[in-house]
């Protein structure tokens, strides 16, 4: 980040765009999106096989990929140990905890 910084300097609009971005990545409350792009093949191709392996609607899993750590929203227990099933994974390894 030290150098995000130094190229606000001269770039200022690059360091705020550095800063949301990894602001965003720690916000979330699960690290389901991140696990999705690590999988093979494309990240809506995951999120489809995810959908279909859990009967889960895209729009539901999309909720699911964007809840903050702010938000009273969880996942339900059912659900988290579906998608430890999914990812071959404990249900708190799917919990973003720094």
């Amino acid at each position: 980040m030290a150098d995000a910084r130094m190229a606000a300097l001269f770039f200022p609009n690059k360091l705020i765009n550095a800063m949301q971005i990894e602001s965003q990545i720690v916000q979330l409350k699960y690290n389901i999106k991140k696990r999705l792009q690590k999988l093979d093949g494309t990240f809506n191709q995951n999120k489809y096989l995810l959908c279909a392996h859990l009967n889960k609607t895209e729009k539901t899993v999309d909720r699911w990929l964007n809840v903050k750590e702010s938000d009273t929203y969880s996942i339900t227990v059912d659900d988290l140990y579906s998608l430890a099933a999914f990812f071959s994974c404990t249900p708190t390894e799917l919990l973003n905890r720094s």
